[in-house]
């Protein structure tokens, strides 16, 4: 199984929110939740 490159956090938000989804809160830690109304 090949290894994927390591992701910025900055680049993932970026790329979420470019594909629709919405910052809902922050969860216990530096855990967030994002949705997506179109995907469910």
């Amino acid at each position: 199984m090949t290894r994927l490159p390591p992701l910025a956090a900055r680049d993932v938000i970026k790329k979420l929110k470019k594909a629709g989804f919405v910052f809902d809160r922050q969860a216990k830690g530096s855990h967030e939740i994002w949705y997506n109304m179109t995907f469910g």
